[in-house]
């Protein structure tokens, strides 16, 4: 496919009229909806090499390396992922342009550094999951974020910031948004009070 795989596939195998097996392949990378599907995630490099391809959106951002310091604005894009419908941040591809330029460096550090900035900053700590591959003789780490249980989900626990996703931009979440993450999150409590103690 020219613009790449979509980011949810059914895959169906038939013999005549009859079904012999059936895939669902999410390349958001989220987990099984249904007990009688299976749905299996493509290769790691297959994944991101689609998400590439489609360029930035509301659920991807693209970082051209893995940042320095603690305040960069990839942790806000985590925490408004999770505020969200989940997303995917790619490091080692340039905003914008979507070029592969790659990560430089000791692979498996910058992973850890990766998650260590998110653990550390992003309150509370988001579902995710961190991958990588090599796409041209070029490593990528990519972070998969879940849509979140608990929003809202920010950074700076003694005074937090709350952000979403418009497009494929992140913006400070308004005292409406907020609100409505709370009650999304106590309709959710509601239904299943022993999230609100979950750690």
């Amino acid at each position: 496919m020219p613009q790449g795989l979509p980011e949810r596939l059914w895959v169906g195998l038939s013999r005549d009229d009859r079904w012999l097996d059936y895939r669902d392949i999410d390349l958001r990378g989220r987990a099984p909806t249904r007990e009688d599907v299976v749905i299996d995630a493509p290769d790691v490099c297959g994944q991101i090499k689609g998400l590439i391809e489609r360029g930035e959106s509301e659920t991807r951002e693209f970082k051209r390396e893995v940042p320095r310091d603690r305040n960069n604005t990839f942790l806000k894009t985590i925490a408004a992922f999770a505020n969200g419908k989940g997303g995917v941040v790619l490091f080692g591809v340039v905003d914008d342009t979507g070029e592969i330029k790659g990560i430089i460096g000791d692979l498996q550090q910058e992973k850890d550094r990766v998650v260590n900035m998110i653990c550390d900053n992003v309150v509370p700590r988001p579902n995710l999951r961190v991958e990588s591959c090599n796409l041209s003789g070029k490593q990528i780490i990519a972070v998969f974020v879940e849509e979140g249980e608990l929003p809202p989900y920010g950074l700076d626990a003694a005074k937090p910031r709350f952000y979403i996703r418009r497009g494929a931009t992140t913006f400070p979440a308004n005292q409406t948004e907020i609100r409505a993450f709370v009650k999304k999150f106590d309709s959710v409590a509601e239904d299943y009070s022993f999230y609100r103690f979950r750690y």
